[in-house]
């Protein structure tokens, strides 16, 4: 739901209502929302919870994004509000910053909600295996990370040794913030300007980064459009991009989004993609995709 709250575009309630309701018959199982996705100024918790149509959803909902001045206690705050919006729809609680510095804290945390709501799942969001193989010791029920065609080599870890363990897995960011959208061609992905993540060019080694991307996106739209081709596909580049990622063995869950109604009704129809085509990314050309996530 962060594309829903305001964070990205100035997106108003209004328009936030009628994507939110052209979307409640549709096929999906859960919605993923956070404290601070209510920072763009939408109370879309409220407008999910009071549609009747959703009871039946799961909500997994992140919290502890104020990590610098965080503390146990407003992590419990964060879930009790959370808790008090969703009731039964909340199913599980995710961690939205980890790392060495927060674990001490973060396993008090989750041994006051396995002791006092031991139904509610226990998750972590992380860009690090390394800090995936500290919190595993937590008995982390999910794990959510960013996974997509350009940043799949920096994450993939993450995912195989999240099954491994037998920690349920979630992917998201698979359109890497847009970039695979479809709408960026090679001329116009210089005017791509992500309103959170402005720190893609703060630095010459970043926007070294930046430029690897955006040659991998050049080379990613060439291959969409030969493998429509030769697999004979109908299907959109943006759900071309949320496919490959949801035909991964070690991927659960993927979250899916959009900015415009008939994006997210697009997306949120995945296709089973032939294992050949799979083989053939996965084998072949995804590491000719790569540049070091930021």
């Amino acid at each position: 739901m962060l594309g829903l709250s305001g964070k990205y575009l100035n997106l108003s309630a209004e328009n936030a209502r009628k994507i939110i309701k052209s979307i409640q018959y549709e096929n999906f199982e859960i919605i993923d929302s956070a404290t601070a996705y209510a920072e763009g100024g939408n109370s879309i918790d409220c407008l999910i919870s009071e549609n009747t149509l959703f009871k039946d959803k799961s909500v997994y909902f992140k919290i502890g994004a104020d990590y610098y001045n965080g503390s146990i206690d407003d992590l419990i705050l964060e879930f009790e509000v959370a808790k008090k919006v969703y009731g039964r729809m909340l199913k599980c609680i995710i961690l939205h910053k980890t790392g060495p510095h927060l674990f001490d804290m973060h396993k008090i945390f989750f041994q006051f909600m396995r002791e006092s709501y031991p139904s509610i799942l226990l998750g972590m969001s992380t860009h690090s295996v390394v800090v995936l193989e500290e919190y595993q010791d937590l008995n982390v029920d999910l794990v959510q990370a960013p996974l997509n065609l350009i940043d799949y080599s920096s994450n993939q870890k993450i995912f195989s040794n999240a099954k491994k363990y037998g920690i349920t897995t979630q992917a998201r960011s698979c359109l890497a913030s847009g970039l695979l959208s479809g709408r960026y061609g090679e001329k116009d992905v210089l005017h791509f300007k992500d309103s959170i993540r402005s720190r893609y060019k703060i630095s010459p080694l970043q926007i070294n980064i930046y430029n690897k991307r955006i040659k991998a996106i050049a080379e990613i739209m060439k291959f969409y459009k030969y493998a429509c081709r030769k697999y004979d596909l109908e299907i959109s580049m943006s759900n071309f991009a949320y496919s490959v990622i949801a035909n991964m063995d070690f991927v659960d869950h993927i979250l899916i989004g959009g900015t415009t109604f008939h994006q997210i009704n697009n997306n949120l129809y995945l296709k089973e993609l032939p294992q050949e085509l799979m083989n053939e990314i996965t084998e072949e050309h995804i590491h000719a995709w790569q540049a070091n996530s930021l």
